[in-house]
């Protein structure tokens, strides 16, 4: 049975570039999986719930977080039926994701017993990026200037949105002893070599 590890942290964390050295120490015993939210049938729940928005402001319903909970459990499902045998299946966030995005009229607490009841596989092994608000954002605004691809901010990305996420992260971790904690403010090695530590 292959061991399910996750990156979780809020945007410009680091999560992407950890797990892609990741999977290249770990290759071939590895399989890859980019955010869930870009598969079906969770990317097509996702974009049925953004049709009942009626403005900016991101609301998620005990309807909706049961809906998305179901979606996500098929997927992951989906994916793990479909690839080769392998030790170590990682993912670009998790079950986690949604309860530190998704609460707000739920509390935490609720939307994870949702996704339990839906069937959703939670990480074996999971590791928090523990990055600064103000760091955060400096790396996000670098990497879409590199990419020519610069754009106003998402809804995310205000420093009190990430600020909040990031204290829901750091509630999780005390909550989750298979959550590590690693400090994502270093070197991309050093982080690296705290990454593989938790793994190994």
């Amino acid at each position: 049975m292959a061991k399910l590890i996750c990156l979780e942290g809020v945007i410009g964390s680091g999560k992407t570039t950890q797990l892609q050295l990741l999977y290249a120490h770990l290759h071939p015993d590895a399989h890859f999986v980019p955010e869930l939210n870009q598969f079906s049938p969770l990317k097509d729940a996702i974009a049925e719930w953004k049709k009942k928005l009626t403005d900016n402001t991101v609301k998620f319903s005990k309807e909706d977080i049961t809906n998305l909970a179901h979606a996500r459990a098929v997927t992951q499902q989906n994916i793990l039926s479909q690839i080769s045998p392998v030790r170590y299946v990682l993912f670009d966030r998790s079950v986690y994701t949604s309860i530190v995005y998704d609460a707000g009229e739920v509390e935490p607490e609720e939307i994870e017993e949702i996704n339990r009841n839906a069937g959703v596989i939670f990480p074996d092994k999971g590791i928090i990026l523990n990055c600064p608000t103000d760091e955060a954002l400096r790396r996000v605004d670098k990497r879409r200037r590199e990419e020519g691809n610069y754009a106003t901010r998402s809804i995310h990305e205000t420093p009190e949105e990430i600020d909040k996420r990031r204290q829901f992260y750091l509630q999780i971790h005390q909550q989750h002893p298979e959550l590590a904690l690693v400090d994502a403010t270093r070197t991309i090695e050093s982080v690296f070599a705290d990454v593989l530590k938790v793994i190994q």
